[in-house]
């Protein structure tokens, strides 16, 4: 089984319909369907949810941010808020953090439909591009012909694999991270909500700038359900 810890940190803010309209934000309205769309930030190592990464620009409780706003990480690294759009009824961000890495030719597919370790010549284009695959190297089929994962225990990264028209785009995804998504919600009035989330490791949720919900990494799935006040 792919070990993917993802420390969410979700931060909600309440506008109204004046700012909505005014804004370019990522705007979600209270109609009764899920949140599709959101800005996203990261990758962040360590996986340490006691670190602020975004005390560069106000920290966790005070950002507002928007797509493009620049992050300096603690380490000195440069991220840049992105906006995300869903194309199914759930924000997946172990797809919405994937970057992008290389492209393969498609000769390789029936490797990765019917193989379970990379050949000698899969790994050389790896090799190629910079990117070293262990021994310990494994395929494995997501959805036979289009999505594959390549998982290297000895390495601090995995790696996917998706069709696209006429190559493999190869992605990075880091094992142990920190994520964040965030998105302003329409509210017209004051109002208090059940919110839902399905998660496999531990998540913290912003709303207002006021920290209403912390679960610690319970590396196991389960649906949790909260509630948020919107002022």
């Amino acid at each position: 089984m792919r070990k993917w810890l993802l420390y969410l940190l979700i931060i909600i803010s309440c506008v109204s319909t004046t700012w909505a309209q005014e804004s370019k934000q990522v705007v979600a309205s209270l109609d009764g369907r899920h949140i599709r769309e959101c800005l996203i930030l990261g990758p962040f190592l360590p996986n340490d949810a006691d670190i602020d990464f975004l005390n560069s620009a106000g920290g966790e409780a005070n950002i507002q941010p928007y797509k493009g706003m620049a992050i300096t990480a603690p380490d000195g690294s440069r991220h840049a808020w992105k906006r995300y759009k869903s194309q199914s009824d759930y924000i997946n961000l172990q797809d919405a953090m994937k970057q992008l890495l290389f492209s393969a030719d498609l000769e390789f597919q029936n490797e990765l439909d019917d193989s379970k370790q990379p050949s000698a010549d899969l790994r050389q284009v790896f090799e190629d591009k910079g990117f070293h695959l262990s021994e310990k190297a494994t395929i494995t089929i997501d959805i036979k012909g289009s999505r594959w994962w390549m998982v290297d225990k000895d390495n601090p990264h995995d790696y996917i694999i998706l069709k696209a028209e006429e190559k493999l785009n190869v992605y990075s995804e880091p094992r142990d991270m920190i994520g964040y998504a965030a998105c302003y919600l329409l509210s017209p009035k004051a109002q208090h909500l059940e919110m839902v989330i399905r998660r496999f490791n531990g998540v913290k949720v912003w709303v207002n700038g006021t920290l209403t919900h912390n679960t610690p990494e319970p590396n196991r799935w389960d649906t949790e359900r909260f509630g948020i006040s919107l002022e």
